[in-house]
């Protein structure tokens, strides 16, 4: 552990997980609400992140941050299978997509 310290890789983890954590709060506190600005907040919120860079593709709402990993990872990732074998009521029956994973 005191090596990690001297050579700053556990503050600079810290500081990662830190503003990913911030930019996410950004994402959805700010921009979840908006319907014509989304995409001028999504450069804006691209600018402003300095340690953890978005990917290239999509938008900032396509992304969450995955703090094992320390970047950005697609909602569609974490997404579950559909089971097709559902018994319950049709009415309680939800298809997952990464709309309803966010």
């Amino acid at each position: 552990m005191k090596r990690v310290k001297e050579e700053g890789g556990f503050e600079d983890a810290i500081k990662v997980i830190y503003e990913g954590f911030f930019v996410f709060a950004m994402i959805w506190s700010f921009g979840g609400p908006l319907t014509d600005s989304k995409i001028s907040y999504n450069g804006i919120l691209r600018g402003l992140a300095n340690r953890v860079k978005f990917p290239e593709a999509g938008q900032i709402y396509d992304y969450y941050f995955d703090v094992l990993k320390g970047t950005w990872s697609l909602w569609s990732e974490k997404v579950t299978p559909y089971n097709p074998g559902y018994d319950g009521l049709f009415n309680n029956l939800v298809v997952p997509t990464a709309e309803t994973t966010r």
